[in-house]
């Protein structure tokens, strides 16, 4: 039960609400929350009646790609591209298979780093001493209690937050 809760909140419900949040700076555009996570419910809950899986990771993947250089339609286009052609041509599928194991474990501490980096060390250089000291508690509790505990006590905390002292999606939709 456990895992399945896991797999419930770390998936279409946390990181989507994660991803829209963390990818605001990297596209540098204000997003409306609220529309966007509509969008998102109505697209997770479309594609499980239909037996499939929501796809939250475009967003990380879209994050990704811009951190890495893509900025205009054609990387894209490239992107989508390649990726079609794992996806269509069976032998390169089984070229991913001989992808040095350390190789993938390098981009993945490297997206780690640099998740670490822009949430709790550049808020601190930035001197947002109440978000960095939030990123860090929150940090520090899943580091004590585990993950899902420290994510749903984040979770509790923020709309907490929220309902206390107001929250973003009432200035947005003021707007």
């Amino acid at each position: 039960l456990k895992e399945l809760l896991c797999a419930v909140l770390f998936g279409p419900v946390v990181n989507s609400l994660l991803n829209l949040v963390l990818i605001e700076p990297v596209v540098r555009t204000q997003l409306k929350l609220a529309d966007e996570l509509r969008g998102h419910a109505a697209a997770s809950f479309a594609v499980g009646v239909a037996g499939g899986y929501s796809n939250y990771v475009a967003i990380s993947n879209t994050a990704i790609h811009i951190k890495c250089g893509g900025s205009d339609r054609l990387s894209c286009y490239a992107a989508a591209g390649v990726a079609a052609l794992f996806l269509l041509v069976h032998p390169l599928v089984s070229i991913v298979g001989y992808v040095p194991t350390l190789v993938v474990a390098a981009t993945c501490v490297y997206i780690g780093i640099d998740f670490l980096v822009d949430n709790l060390l550049a808020p601190l250089l930035n001197f947002q001493i109440a978000s960095a000291s939030i990123a860090f508690l929150l940090f520090a509790c899943c580091q004590q209690v585990g993950m899902l505990s420290g994510v749903v006590i984040g979770l509790l905390g923020c709309q907490l937050w929220a309902l206390a002292f107001g929250s973003r999606a009432n200035k947005c939709k003021d707007e």
